[in-house]
């Protein structure tokens, strides 16, 4: 631009400090309306794409931290997961202090649900439970992804874990937070209830999930064994009998039993078991 303002005047013949005078005045217009069409480039075409990027940007940080699910996961420690709806856990709460240390020993947030319970029961504290022959039970509550939610868990869950794993309803949750208890703990509080009509989420809050499931177990063993003696078992096509237990491989193997006692009382209480038997 320069150049050609240049050129142009050395054509004229005029007194040269005049010429300059002029040259100088032709040259700040041209700056200025050069800087008047970068502003209108950016009034007009960046500031609306800015705009839309930060409503974009605004959105996904919105939606992203809704939950829209919940996981229960129940060993001794007694912890909620929150889940977004792009399986991504955005919130930790522990219902006792083995749960606090163990969210304290490991940090799961943003990862995936299945990747955050992988970490959570990987980690050293939660050996420290598993080891000792512990169950560790998995509750969903989700209002439409509950089975799906499940199976990704089930297929990606080290087979090694004494797991069983359960969905819950959510009228359940303020229940069980109200009285201290993760809503998977109070879920097995309200089966071990239709067992022991006396028993209260105090006493619960002192067991770990092996002892409420076996005394659960053994009721419906009792129970069974009452079945059988009518005749009623898995070969006469009768499953609501508690007797009826599937099991693939052995020892350690894959290990699976559905629970459908009292199922008209509590049909939320239902859950499948992997990995080893708990006996």
């Amino acid at each position: 631009m320069q150049s050609k303002i240049k050129t142009a005047f050395n054509s004229v013949t005029a007194d040269e400090q005049l010429k300059e005078k002029t040259r100088q005045s032709v040259l700040l217009k041209a700056e200025k309306m050069q800087t008047s069409k970068s502003f209108n480039f950016k009034r007009y075409v960046l500031a609306p794409i800015a705009l839309v990027l930060t409503f974009s940007l605004a959105g996904f940080l919105f939606s992203y931290n809704i939950q829209v699910s919940a996981i229960s996961v129940d060993i001794n420690p007694s912890i909620e997961l929150g889940i977004n709806q792009f399986s991504r856990i955005i919130s930790t709460k522990a219902y006792n202090s083995d749960g606090e240390e163990l969210l304290n020993s490991t940090d799961i947030k943003n990862l995936t649900y299945e990747e955050g319970i992988n970490k959570l029961l990987e980690c050293d504290k939660a050996k420290q439970y598993i080891n000792n022959d512990n169950v560790v039970m998995i509750t969903v509550d989700s209002q439409n992804n509950s089975e799906e939610m499940i199976e990704s868990i089930e297929q990606n869950i080290s087979p090694n874990v004494d797991m069983y794993c359960n969905k819950s309803d959510s009228s359940n949750s303020e229940e069980a937070h109200a009285n201290g208890l993760s809503f998977g703990k109070y879920n097995a509080y309200l089966e071990l209830k239709e067992y022991e009509p006396d028993i209260t989420t105090e006493d619960i809050s002192k067991m770990t999930m092996k002892e409420i499931k076996n005394r659960i177990l053994q009721y419906k063993d009792e129970n069974s064994t009452e079945d059988n003696a009518y005749g009623s078992n898995c070969e006469s096509g009768n499953t609501e009998s508690t007797a009826c237990v599937q099991n693939q491989g052995e020892n350690g193997g894959n290990y699976c039993s559905e629970n459908k006692h009292n199922q008209n009382k509590n049909p939320d209480s239902q859950g499948k078991h992997y990995g080893k038997s708990e006996r």
